[in-house]
Protein backbone atom coordinates (compact mmCIF):
# COMPACT_ATOMS: atom_id res chain seq x y z
CA UNK A 1 0.00 0.00 0.00
CA UNK A 2 2.85 2.35 0.88
CA UNK A 3 4.64 1.80 -2.45
CA UNK A 4 1.42 2.34 -4.41
CA UNK A 5 0.85 5.64 -2.59
CA UNK A 6 4.39 6.79 -3.38
CA UNK A 7 3.93 5.96 -7.06
CA UNK A 8 0.64 7.85 -7.12
CA UNK A 9 2.25 10.93 -5.61
CA UNK A 10 5.07 10.84 -8.15
CA UNK A 11 2.57 10.56 -11.00
CA UNK A 12 0.57 13.50 -9.65
CA UNK A 13 3.71 15.61 -9.44
CA UNK A 14 4.63 14.73 -13.03
CA UNK A 15 1.16 15.68 -14.26
CA UNK A 16 1.36 18.99 -12.38
CA UNK A 17 4.75 19.88 -13.89
CA UNK A 18 3.49 18.98 -17.36
CA UNK A 19 0.87 21.73 -17.22
CA UNK A 20 3.45 24.52 -17.71
CA UNK A 21 2.48 26.67 -20.71
CA UNK A 22 4.24 29.13 -23.02
CA UNK A 23 2.24 32.36 -23.32
CA UNK A 24 2.71 35.34 -25.65
CA UNK A 25 1.23 38.73 -24.77
CA UNK A 26 -1.16 39.94 -27.49
CA UNK A 27 -3.44 42.63 -26.01
CA UNK A 28 -6.99 42.71 -27.34
CA UNK A 29 -6.91 46.45 -27.95
CA UNK A 30 -3.86 48.44 -29.03
CA UNK A 31 -0.35 47.68 -27.84
CA UNK A 32 -0.92 47.65 -24.07
CA UNK A 33 -3.06 45.73 -21.62
CA UNK A 34 -3.11 44.10 -18.21
CA UNK A 35 -1.45 40.84 -17.29
CA UNK A 36 -4.52 39.49 -15.49
CA UNK A 37 -6.86 39.48 -18.53
CA UNK A 38 -6.90 36.00 -20.06
CA UNK A 39 -7.81 37.32 -23.49
CA UNK A 40 -4.60 39.35 -23.66
CA UNK A 41 -2.57 36.16 -23.99
CA UNK A 42 -2.05 33.52 -26.65
CA UNK A 43 -3.14 30.85 -25.90
CA UNK A 44 -6.04 32.25 -23.93
CA UNK A 45 -5.24 32.19 -20.22
CA UNK A 46 -3.20 33.88 -17.52
CA UNK A 47 0.49 32.96 -17.06
CA UNK A 48 1.51 31.89 -13.58
CA UNK A 49 3.93 29.75 -11.62
CA UNK A 50 5.80 27.32 -13.86
CA UNK A 51 4.82 29.09 -17.07
CA UNK A 52 6.80 31.05 -19.65
CA UNK A 53 5.58 34.50 -20.68
CA UNK A 54 6.87 36.51 -23.66
CA UNK A 55 6.25 40.23 -24.20
CA UNK A 56 6.93 41.03 -27.88
CA UNK A 57 8.49 44.21 -29.25
CA UNK A 58 6.18 47.22 -29.00
CA UNK A 59 3.89 45.72 -26.34
CA UNK A 60 3.36 46.97 -22.78
CA UNK A 61 2.10 44.47 -20.19
CA UNK A 62 0.80 46.06 -16.98
CA UNK A 63 0.68 44.34 -13.58
CA UNK A 64 -1.85 46.51 -11.77
CA UNK A 65 -5.07 44.73 -10.85
CA UNK A 66 -3.54 41.93 -8.77
CA UNK A 67 -0.21 40.35 -7.83
CA UNK A 68 1.29 38.02 -10.42
CA UNK A 69 3.87 35.21 -10.48
CA UNK A 70 5.92 33.70 -13.30
CA UNK A 71 8.89 31.37 -13.66
CA UNK A 72 10.34 32.36 -17.05
CA UNK A 73 9.83 35.82 -18.54
CA UNK A 74 11.06 37.25 -21.85
CA UNK A 75 10.79 40.99 -22.49
CA UNK A 76 11.85 41.78 -26.05
CA UNK A 77 13.64 44.94 -27.17
CA UNK A 78 11.10 47.77 -27.20
CA UNK A 79 8.72 45.88 -24.89
CA UNK A 80 7.74 46.86 -21.34
CA UNK A 81 6.45 45.14 -18.23
CA UNK A 82 5.09 47.80 -15.88
CA UNK A 83 4.59 46.76 -12.24
CA UNK A 84 2.16 49.33 -10.85
CA UNK A 85 1.59 49.11 -7.10
CA UNK A 86 1.68 45.30 -7.14
CA UNK A 87 4.04 42.34 -6.67
CA UNK A 88 5.60 40.42 -9.52
CA UNK A 89 7.11 37.23 -8.11
CA UNK A 90 9.80 35.32 -9.99
CA UNK A 91 9.31 31.87 -8.60
CA UNK A 92 11.11 28.55 -8.95
CA UNK A 93 9.07 25.57 -10.12
CA UNK A 94 10.29 22.08 -9.43
CA UNK A 95 13.91 22.04 -10.56
CA UNK A 96 13.42 25.10 -12.80
CA UNK A 97 14.87 28.31 -11.41
CA UNK A 98 13.32 31.67 -12.38
CA UNK A 99 14.83 33.56 -15.32
CA UNK A 100 14.25 36.85 -17.12
CA UNK A 101 15.50 37.55 -20.62
CA UNK A 102 15.45 41.34 -20.56
CA UNK A 103 16.13 43.31 -23.73
CA UNK A 104 13.35 45.82 -23.05
CA UNK A 105 12.31 47.41 -19.75
CA UNK A 106 10.71 46.59 -16.43
CA UNK A 107 9.10 49.77 -15.08
CA UNK A 108 8.29 50.04 -11.37
CA UNK A 109 5.46 52.48 -10.66
CA UNK A 110 3.91 53.55 -7.35
CA UNK A 111 0.55 55.16 -8.20
CA UNK A 112 -0.70 55.11 -4.59
CA UNK A 113 0.57 54.12 -1.16
CA UNK A 114 1.36 50.56 -2.30
CA UNK A 115 5.01 49.89 -3.16
CA UNK A 116 5.67 47.97 -6.39
CA UNK A 117 7.90 44.97 -5.71
CA UNK A 118 9.88 42.30 -7.46
CA UNK A 119 9.89 39.21 -5.25
CA UNK A 120 12.50 36.52 -5.74
CA UNK A 121 12.17 32.82 -5.01
CA UNK A 122 15.23 30.69 -5.69
CA UNK A 123 18.05 31.90 -7.96
CA UNK A 124 16.87 34.53 -10.43
CA UNK A 125 19.08 34.91 -13.50
CA UNK A 126 18.84 37.83 -15.91
CA UNK A 127 20.13 37.79 -19.47
CA UNK A 128 20.19 40.61 -22.00
CA UNK A 129 21.12 44.27 -21.65
CA UNK A 130 17.74 45.77 -20.80
CA UNK A 131 16.85 47.78 -17.71
CA UNK A 132 14.78 48.02 -14.57
CA UNK A 133 13.51 51.58 -14.25
CA UNK A 134 12.24 53.31 -11.10
CA UNK A 135 13.33 56.93 -11.46
CA UNK A 136 11.30 59.90 -10.31
CA UNK A 137 12.51 61.61 -13.48
CA UNK A 138 10.27 59.21 -15.42
CA UNK A 139 7.37 59.40 -12.93
CA UNK A 140 8.34 55.98 -11.61
CA UNK A 141 9.41 54.53 -8.26
CA UNK A 142 10.06 54.13 -5.48
CA UNK A 143 10.21 50.34 -5.63
CA UNK A 144 11.54 47.32 -3.76
CA UNK A 145 13.37 44.12 -4.68
CA UNK A 146 13.26 41.47 -1.98
CA UNK A 147 13.28 37.75 -1.26
CA UNK A 148 10.19 35.72 -0.47
CA UNK A 149 11.45 34.42 2.89
CA UNK A 150 14.46 34.49 5.23
CA UNK A 151 16.62 32.24 3.04
CA UNK A 152 19.13 34.21 0.97
CA UNK A 153 17.91 34.57 -2.62
CA UNK A 154 20.34 35.09 -5.49
CA UNK A 155 19.69 37.73 -8.15
CA UNK A 156 22.20 37.53 -11.00
CA UNK A 157 21.72 40.79 -12.91
CA UNK A 158 24.36 40.08 -15.56
CA UNK A 159 24.53 43.16 -17.83
CA UNK A 160 21.14 44.58 -16.83
CA UNK A 161 20.95 48.23 -15.69
CA UNK A 162 18.99 49.01 -12.50
CA UNK A 163 18.11 52.71 -12.26
CA UNK A 164 16.31 54.96 -9.81
CA UNK A 165 14.68 54.79 -6.38
CA UNK A 166 14.95 51.12 -5.49
CA UNK A 167 15.54 49.47 -2.14
CA UNK A 168 17.08 46.02 -1.99
CA UNK A 169 15.99 44.45 1.27
CA UNK A 170 17.55 41.68 3.32
CA UNK A 171 18.36 38.11 2.32
CA UNK A 172 19.52 38.90 -1.22
CA UNK A 173 22.80 38.10 -2.95
CA UNK A 174 23.14 40.58 -5.82
CA UNK A 175 25.56 39.51 -8.55
CA UNK A 176 26.95 41.79 -11.25
CA UNK A 177 24.69 44.43 -12.82
CA UNK A 178 24.91 48.17 -13.39
CA UNK A 179 23.30 50.29 -10.66
CA UNK A 180 22.61 53.90 -11.66
CA UNK A 181 21.20 56.98 -9.94
CA UNK A 182 21.13 60.15 -12.04
CA UNK A 183 18.17 62.14 -10.67
CA UNK A 184 18.37 64.43 -7.63
CA UNK A 185 15.12 63.03 -6.23
CA UNK A 186 16.17 59.38 -6.40
CA UNK A 187 17.73 57.27 -3.64
CA UNK A 188 18.93 53.72 -4.15
CA UNK A 189 19.35 51.82 -0.89
CA UNK A 190 21.12 48.51 -0.38
CA UNK A 191 19.71 46.92 2.78
CA UNK A 192 18.22 48.88 5.65
CA UNK A 193 19.44 51.60 8.01
CA UNK A 194 19.20 49.70 11.28
CA UNK A 195 21.24 47.03 13.02
CA UNK A 196 20.03 43.57 11.90
CA UNK A 197 18.74 41.22 14.57
CA UNK A 198 20.24 38.28 12.63
CA UNK A 199 22.41 37.74 9.54
CA UNK A 200 19.92 39.45 7.24
CA UNK A 201 22.28 41.41 5.01
CA UNK A 202 22.54 42.22 1.31
CA UNK A 203 25.53 40.49 -0.27
CA UNK A 204 27.18 42.14 -3.28
CA UNK A 205 29.13 39.74 -5.47
CA UNK A 206 30.61 39.29 -8.92
CA UNK A 207 31.54 42.47 -10.80
CA UNK A 208 28.85 45.05 -9.99
CA UNK A 209 29.23 48.69 -11.00
CA UNK A 210 27.41 51.45 -9.11
CA UNK A 211 27.33 54.99 -10.54
CA UNK A 212 25.81 58.11 -9.01
CA UNK A 213 25.81 61.37 -10.95
CA UNK A 214 22.93 63.01 -9.08
CA UNK A 215 20.77 61.86 -6.17
CA UNK A 216 21.97 59.24 -3.67
CA UNK A 217 23.28 55.70 -3.54
CA UNK A 218 23.42 54.48 0.06
CA UNK A 219 24.77 51.21 1.44
CA UNK A 220 22.99 50.14 4.62
CA UNK A 221 23.10 46.51 5.74
CA UNK A 222 25.25 45.48 2.78
CA UNK A 223 28.36 43.30 2.68
CA UNK A 224 31.38 43.40 0.37
CA UNK A 225 33.86 41.86 2.85
CA UNK A 226 35.93 39.13 1.14
CA UNK A 227 35.31 36.63 3.94
CA UNK A 228 31.62 36.51 3.03
CA UNK A 229 31.45 37.24 -0.70
CA UNK A 230 33.56 37.25 -3.86
CA UNK A 231 33.48 40.67 -5.47
CA UNK A 232 35.47 42.85 -7.86
CA UNK A 233 33.18 45.87 -7.68
CA UNK A 234 33.71 49.40 -8.97
CA UNK A 235 31.92 52.44 -7.57
CA UNK A 236 31.76 55.72 -9.51
CA UNK A 237 30.93 59.07 -7.92
CA UNK A 238 30.32 61.62 -10.68
CA UNK A 239 27.97 63.86 -8.71
CA UNK A 240 25.38 63.52 -5.96
CA UNK A 241 26.17 61.35 -2.93
CA UNK A 242 27.44 57.83 -2.38
CA UNK A 243 27.36 56.86 1.29
CA UNK A 244 28.60 53.83 3.21
CA UNK A 245 26.97 53.54 6.63
CA UNK A 246 27.97 51.77 9.82
CA UNK A 247 25.34 49.08 9.25
CA UNK A 248 27.33 47.34 6.51
CA UNK A 249 30.49 45.25 6.49
CA UNK A 250 33.21 46.47 4.11
CA UNK A 251 36.41 46.52 6.19
CA UNK A 252 38.30 44.21 3.80
CA UNK A 253 36.86 44.28 0.30
CA UNK A 254 38.12 43.93 -3.25
CA UNK A 255 36.31 47.03 -4.42
CA UNK A 256 37.55 50.26 -5.97
CA UNK A 257 36.37 53.84 -6.34
CA UNK A 258 36.53 56.52 -9.01
CA UNK A 259 35.54 59.96 -7.74
CA UNK A 260 35.33 62.87 -10.18
CA UNK A 261 32.59 65.03 -8.61
CA UNK A 262 29.97 64.90 -5.88
CA UNK A 263 30.61 63.35 -2.47
CA UNK A 264 31.86 59.96 -1.29
CA UNK A 265 30.86 59.71 2.36
CA UNK A 266 31.73 57.22 5.07
CA UNK A 267 29.19 57.76 7.84
CA UNK A 268 29.71 57.72 11.59
CA UNK A 269 31.48 54.51 12.70
CA UNK A 270 31.62 53.18 9.14
CA UNK A 271 34.64 51.11 8.13
CA UNK A 272 35.74 50.47 4.55
CA UNK A 273 38.88 48.81 3.21
CA UNK A 274 38.96 49.13 -0.58
CA UNK A 275 41.90 47.06 -1.77
CA UNK A 276 41.36 47.97 -5.43
CA UNK A 277 42.08 51.59 -4.58
CA UNK A 278 40.64 54.94 -5.55
CA UNK A 279 41.08 57.31 -8.48
CA UNK A 280 40.31 60.84 -7.33
CA UNK A 281 40.05 63.80 -9.70
CA UNK A 282 37.42 66.00 -8.03
CA UNK A 283 34.56 66.18 -5.56
CA UNK A 284 34.79 65.38 -1.86
CA UNK A 285 35.59 62.48 0.42
CA UNK A 286 34.04 62.89 3.85
CA UNK A 287 34.46 60.78 6.99
CA UNK A 288 32.00 60.84 9.87
CA UNK A 289 32.90 60.41 13.53
CA UNK A 290 35.03 57.31 14.21
CA UNK A 291 34.86 56.32 10.53
CA UNK A 292 37.76 54.58 8.80
CA UNK A 293 38.54 54.36 5.09
CA UNK A 294 41.62 52.54 3.79
CA UNK A 295 42.44 52.40 0.08
CA UNK A 296 44.82 49.90 -1.48
CA UNK A 297 46.05 52.54 -3.93
CA UNK A 298 45.47 56.28 -4.29
CA UNK A 299 45.68 57.98 -7.68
Amino acid sequence: MKSKLSIALILLAAVDLATATDYTFQPQSGNSGTWSVNGNWTPNGRPGTGDTATIPTGKTCIVSSQNEAITTLTIASGAVVRVSGRDLTLVSYGSTQPAISLSGKIEMEKPSSVMPRLLVSGTLTFSGDGSIQASVADNLGPAEVTGTDVSTRVVDFGTVTVRGSIQFTEYLNLRDGFFVVDCADDTMLFGTLSTPTEFSYILLSGEPAATVSDGTIRFGTAITHYAYTTIEGKFYVQGGLMEFTRYGFHVSSYIGFEVSDGELKFGDQAGVGAWNGIDFSGGQIRLGGNATAVFGDLN
